[in-house]
């Protein structure tokens, strides 16, 4: 059936160039060789897919096109290839098909009587995918011959009322894909504790060191003991006329926030609360921690930053630091032992990076001597946090960045260790940023 298709296919191409003989040319020939451009476009592993634009220019009437295209990798595979939004859109026969994952055939065959008229523009998109473990390489895109049970595919344009072919001048292209940038720029999840049939309100932080005009937040929750209400912007750091659009998902309890500047516009360097998402803790949950973390929504959407044109307008995938809800369940027993944690934790500090402060969330499965403390690269103490003796409980610290005797720390990595009743001890580490 396959070769029957093919050579059919190849039959019908044969028969409506040659009827297209007796229509008469259009344009006129200036002796510039016609051209096909295939373009190069830069990305990172993380985005898993890319377009490749397809542009083509004649100076007289077309009566067909046929273009071949191989990529240079078996590690990126072809998945199809659209003429929406080109020259050709409204050509009443025209087709695609993938010869094997990295070779691609597009023909194009006006009707008897019309033509493609000379210009220059779009042809159309070619769309491949990757896998997020590809390695960086500068991977090629080119036009290619090649013979399938005795049937060419090639790349050709043949002229309007002509018979034979040719070859443009072809341009190949490339897909740069790039290590992905060590950055600062980070998306922390807070923390929080609930209880069942409780609300409880997560927020959402976000770093940049240079300014953006996009940002998208991609995340999800872990479980349906939590049910979404609502992200509010109010107090954030999108400011009118700035509102970011939300969409989730419930079989996947996704959640999609998208921030676009308009151009000249953009979110200015800077740390804060980005957006607070609202949920309800469900009557039926069970005491546990929901987490929070970042994933990919939809095919090109998560968690990313775009630098504004100044910058470059490069893609920034941001360190994120998941967090959650604690579901606590209360208890009759004693009030005081209302609500308190099961276990000892010691959460990532937001925001990280941070200037000038941070905030250093820990929970004490009893009441003990406790000990937080800020040490440098060198293992060096430069900050005594906490020493003493602390109740059981969550509880907050704010960390400013000073040493003990009051003076501002030097950018860089610093760890901070948690103590409790030398039973539990456990480090994390953070970036001071100026």
């Amino acid at each position: 059936m396959r070769q029957m298709f093919i050579r059919c296919t190849a039959l019908l191409i044969a028969l409506t160039v040659t009827a297209a003989t007796t229509a008469s040319a259009q344009g006129v020939d200036t002796g510039a060789p016609d051209s096909l451009t295939i373009g190069s476009v830069s990305t990172f592993p993380a985005i898993g897919s890319v377009t490749i634009p397809v542009t083509f220019a004649n100076d007289v009437a077309l009566g067909a096109i046929e273009v071949t295209m191989r990529v240079g990798s078996a590690e990126v595979t072809i998945d199809s290839f659209s003429f929406v939004g080109g020259r050709v859109e409204g050509v009443s026969f025209q087709g695609a098909s993938n010869r094997d994952n990295q070779t691609a055939n597009v023909f194009v065959l006006p009707s008897l009587g019309n033509s493609i008229p000379p210009g220059s523009g779009l042809l159309g998109n070619l769309y491949c995918r990757f896998p997020s473990s590809i390695a960086p390489a500068l991977i090629g895109i080119d036009t290619v011959t090649v013979t399938e049970i005795q049937i060419t595919f090639s790349t050709s344009f043949t002229e309007d009322g002509e018979v034979a072919s040719y070859k443009p001048v072809v341009t190949p292209g490339s897909i740069d894909i790039q290590q992905t940038p060590m950055t600062l720029d980070s998306v922390w999840v807070a923390s929080v504790t609930g209880e069942p049939n409780g609300n409880v309100i997560v927020d959402v932080g976000l770093f940049n060191e240079l300014a953006v005009d996009r940002v998208v937040l991609s995340l999800q929750y872990g479980n349906n003991d939590l049910i979404y209400d609502s992200v509010s912007f109010q107090s954030t750091r999108f400011l009118p006329p700035i509102f970011p659009s939300v969409q989730t998902r419930g079989f996947d309890r996704g959640i999609l926030i998208v921030a676009d500047y308009p151009a000249g516009d953009s979110l200015s360097a800077g740390s804060g609360i980005a957006a607070r998402i609202h949920f309800t803790v469900a009557d039926t949950a069970t005491e546990s921690f929901v987490p929070i973390d970042t994933f990919e929504y939809a095919s090109g959407f998560f968690t990313s930053l775009r630098l504004s044109p100044e910058f470059g307008g490069g893609l920034i995938i941001p360190q994120v630091t998941p967090g959650g809800v604690q579901i606590r369940i209360p208890t009759d027993v004693d009030d005081e032992l209302d609500g308190l944690p099961g276990s000892y934790r010691l959460a990532q500090n937001y925001p990280n990076p941070f200037n000038p402060e941070t905030v250093i969330e820990f929970e004490l499965a009893k009441s003990g001597q406790v000990r937080l403390e800020v040490f440098n690269v060198l293992g060096r103490r430069v900050r005594s946090l906490i020493d003493g003796p602390y109740p059981a409980g969550a509880h907050r610290v704010t960390f400013d960045g000073r040493s003990s005797s009051g003076q501002r720390l030097a950018s860089g990595i610093y760890f901070y260790r948690l103590v409790a009743d030398e039973a539990y001890r456990e480090t994390r580490k953070m970036v001071l940023l100026k």
